[in-house]
C-alpha cells in the first residue's frame, strides 16, 4: 500500500524535504526583494552610466587644447599675459561659478567651456563660449608661508552651472583678444550622489 504524502498548512508543517512551508514561502520572498533592490540600484547607476556613454558619443573637439601660450621666464610656471582661478574647485549642476582672471597689459578675453572626455578619442567637447569680458592687470599676491600666495582678485564673470551639464573635468580655456594668449581655469561638477 502506497501512503500519498498531503502537505497541511499548520504553520510548522514540513514538505518531505524536511523544509518548513512558511519559512519557504519567507526565503522565496525575501530572495524576490534582494533581486528587487540591488535591481533599483543597478538601474539608477545604468542610468548615470548611459548619459555619460551617450555623451561621450557626442562630436568632439581639439580645440580644447591650448595654441598660442608662453611662459614667464623668471617664473618657469606662470603665464601672467593671461591667468586665472574659479571660485570652486567642484561644485554641482545648478550651482554658480565665478572667474576671477588677470590680463597684463589689460585685455578683452573669452572662456571657452568644455568638458573633458572620451568623444572619438579626441578628449573634449566644445559647450560655451563666454564673453569677451573686460581683463584687467590683478595684483599679484605675497608669497605667504610655505609658498601659498592668497589672491584677492576681483571676480570678472560668473557662470550658473546648466543642469543637464554631466558630472566630470571641465576645462574654461582663457583667451586674451590682445595677444590670443591662452590659459586654463580647471573645475570638477560632481554628480548628486551622497559621499
Amino acid at each position: 500500500m502506497q501512503h500519498k504524502h498531503t502537505p497541511t498548512t499548520s504553520p510548522g508543517s514540513q514538505d518531505s524535504n524536511g523544509i518548513a512551508r512558511r519559512n519557504l514561502l519567507k526565503g522565496a520572498m525575501g530572495l524576490g526583494a534582494a533581486a528587487m533592490w540591488p535591481g533599483c540600484a543597478s538601474l539608477e547607476t545604468s542610468s548615470r552610466s548611459d548619459r555619460v556613454q551617450r555623451e561621450n558619443q557626442k562630436p568632439g573637439t581639439r580645440d580644447w587644447m591650448l595654441k598660442n601660450t608662453r611662459i614667464d621666464l623668471a617664473t618657469k610656471y606662470r603665464c601672467p599675459w593671461i591667468e586665472g582661478f574659479c571660485s570652486d574647485t567642484s561644485l554641482r549642476a545648478g550651482e554658480t561659478i565665478r572667474f576671477f582672471v588677470s590680463a597684463n597689459p589689460a585685455s578683452a578675453f573669452t572662456i571657452d567651456l568644455y568638458r573633458m572626455g572620451y568623444y572619438g578619442g579626441i578628449g573634449g567637447r566644445h559647450l560655451l563660449t563666454v564673453g569677451p569680458f573686460h581683463g584687467t592687470t590683478q595684483a599679484d599676491p605675497p608669497i605667504g608661508p610655505k609658498r601659498v600666495r592668497d589672491c584677492q582678485w576681483e571676480p570678472c564673470a560668473s557662470l550658473k552651472i546648466p543642469r543637464d551639464w554631466l558630472s566630470g573635468v571641465y576645462l574654461g580655456k582663457l583667451t586674451a583678444e590682445r595677444e590670443g594668449l591662452q590659459s586654463y581655469v580647471i573645475f570638477i561638477l560632481r554628480d548628486v550622489r551622497s559621499l
